[in-house]
């Protein structure tokens, strides 16, 4: 009897550990809604498709990507350059990360973000997640979250 209570306590403690301990997922933690989200002077803007994420050198040291909303023409582009894991990458007309706003349907410049911020907060093996706002011209990009495969 002795031996049977000792193979269910051993079992329980073994139960309990599987189910307190960290799962595996391909999505990133916590989940953003998947592609490109944001609100353009206020309105809700979401991006039909997002280009697919790049990386240089070696490893994953650097990412970029963009999205358009088929509708409103519009498109929001991030560069991050130097990515070294989770954070935040300031925006300023001076630094390396990039962010621009630009509608597809006129053949004006793109108009690159003079503040703002990216913050990955998510990531794994197959994608990124995180928040984005910024200042370009005229536009505030504001509640900007990313869920982007590479």
């Amino acid at each position: 009897m002795k031996k049977i209570s000792f193979l269910l306590s051993v079992a329980s403690a073994a139960l309990l550990f599987n189910a307190c301990s960290k799962s595996s997922s391909s999505a990133p933690d916590p989940v953003y809604p998947k592609g490109i989200h944001a609100k353009i002077n206020g309105v809700t803007w979401t991006a039909q498709y997002a280009n697919k994420v790049t990386s240089s050198g070696g490893g994953m040291n650097s990412f970029e990507f963009d999205g358009t909303d088929s509708a409103s023409h519009e498109t929001i582009y991030l560069l991050v350059t130097a990515f070294s894991g989770r954070g935040a990458h300031n925006l300023t007309s001076l630094s390396i990360d990039k962010a621009y706003y630009t509608t597809d349907t006129t053949a004006a410049a793109p108009i690159y973000a003079t503040s703002g911020s990216i913050n990955i907060t998510a990531m794994n093996d197959t994608a990124w997640g995180g928040t984005f706002n910024f200042v370009a011209g005229g536009k505030t990009i504001t509640d900007g979250t990313f869920n982007v495969n590479f």
